[in-house]
């Protein structure tokens, strides 16, 4: 049913009932699982159907996002070798933690009527990109630092694709 075979549906019903195609059973069986695979398919476009729309903000973000990315490399890893890795780590968590704050705020305030307030959503969409950027400049360099100052120069490569993995 899911690539619009309902012959070949039916007659694996009819040979698992071991009955005609016109009996009761393989009819009402057949109109069930029509019925769910209809239901399941509505379900889906509603809840994941991605319009036009829909698809070209979700590049959008996807591209910003990149950019936000590369661009912040630069400025963690001069942080992390001129400031330091505590200093650094405790300026991105509190800015993290203020953003997130905001955001939660602003959700709270406005969240069910984001359409009227663009000022509020561009606030939170900024807030959200605020968050990747302390996220790229502090927390991710410091995977790479100190999985390469505990790991020994000979088990270095090792420790380097354990921490890759897992995270």
């Amino acid at each position: 049913m899911l690539k619009d075979r309902d012959g070949e549906c039916a007659a694996t019903l009819v040979y698992i009932r071991s009955q005609a195609v016109d009996s009761s059973a393989v009819q009402y069986e057949f109109c069930a699982l029509r019925a769910e695979h209809l239901v399941a398919r509505e379900a889906a476009l509603e809840c994941y159907g991605a319009t036009e729309m829909n698809w070209r903000v979700e590049f959008l973000e996807y591209r910003v996002e990149g950019i936000v990315n590369f661009v912040m490399t630069f400025p963690a890893v001069f942080l992390m070798d001129n400031i330091g890795r505590k200093p650094t780590l405790c300026w991105g968590e509190a800015n993290m933690a203020i953003s997130d704050a905001q955001i939660a705020a602003i959700i709270a305030v406005y969240g069910d009527d984001f359409e009227t307030h663009a000022m509020a959503r561009h606030g939170a969409v900024f807030l959200i990109y605020w968050h990747i950027t302390n996220y790229v400049v502090t927390l991710v360099p410091i995977g790479w630092v100190v999985v390469a100052e505990v790991f020994p120069l000979n088990m270095r490569a090792k420790g380097v694709v354990i921490v890759s993995a897992v995270n």
